[in-house]
């Protein structure tokens, strides 16, 4: 699996090292859907970020994912700014910050998350139906699987 960590044309996006909402979501080659996994929000988005990536490698469940999901190099999970918040977090819980979090997951709905928190819905219930929207869209289409 390649990870595109708050890649843009530059490098990496400076955004993402201050605060903000950011969204993950997995990609296959040549493909233009993706599957999108997670919304979150942090004062330092690179280094949450970071403590994500490695629960996942830890744990694939953690994001809806096999253990052969990130052997494929095929896949790519993708981390982006959604939003870049100029106002300094505060303390462990932010309601702004929260706020604007919330905004997101409702309007694009991730998969691995209630529907208005960023609380992950139980990991049985996250594998099932990351591994069900990877074939509905056909991204085990050329493996043996």
């Amino acid at each position: 699996m390649k990870i595109q960590f708050f890649e843009n044309v530059k490098g990496l996006d400076s955004r993402a090292i201050n605060g903000g909402v950011y969204l993950i979501e997995l990609l296959q080659y040549n493909c233009e859907d993706s599957i999108r996994l997670y919304i979150g929000e942090s004062g330092y988005m690179v280094k949450r970020c970071g403590e994500h990536l490695y629960e996942l490698f830890k744990d694939a469940s953690y994001f809806g994912l096999l253990p052969n999901d990130l052997k494929r190099d095929d896949l790519i999970l993708r981390f982006s700014v959604l939003e870049k918040i100029e106002k300094k977090r505060e303390g462990k819980r932010d309601i702004f910050y929260e706020d604007i979090e919330r905004k997101y997951i409702s309007a694009i709905k991730p998969l691995t998350q209630k529907k208005d928190d960023d609380d992950q819905i139980c990991r049985d219930e996250r594998v099932d139906k990351i591994q069900h929207e990877i074939k509905k869209l056909a991204f085990n289409k050329y493996l043996d699987i």
